[in-house]
């Protein structure tokens, strides 16, 4: 029987690190072990960024913190109800 999973990781990559400091956010879908990243056209600076728990954190901007992990929350809803469906997980 074939394995059927599904997950929905957020990452930065620091080897993209533009003038200001700041790093490129990425999203990763993985469907039955095939992957698939796409930018999230959102670009944070890397000491703000919590990898282990996958939010921006930001005492100094709370607003944009917030936006960034609202932004994120929005992708993964958005992510989460057709792509499992579709690839036949429920």
């Amino acid at each position: 029987m074939e394995r059927k999973t599904f997950n929905i990781i957020f990452y930065v990559r620091k080897n993209k690190e533009n003038i200001d400091k700041e790093v490129p956010l990425f999203m990763r879908l993985t469907i039955n072990g095939r992957r698939w990243d796409s930018a999230l056209k959102i670009k944070i600076h890397p000491s703000k960024w919590d990898a282990k728990r996958q939010v921006a954190i930001d005492d100094d901007d709370e607003r944009y913190s917030n936006l960034v992990n609202e932004t994120i929350e929005s992708f993964r809803w958005k992510s989460q109800w057709p792509l499992p469906h579709l690839a036949g997980l429920y």
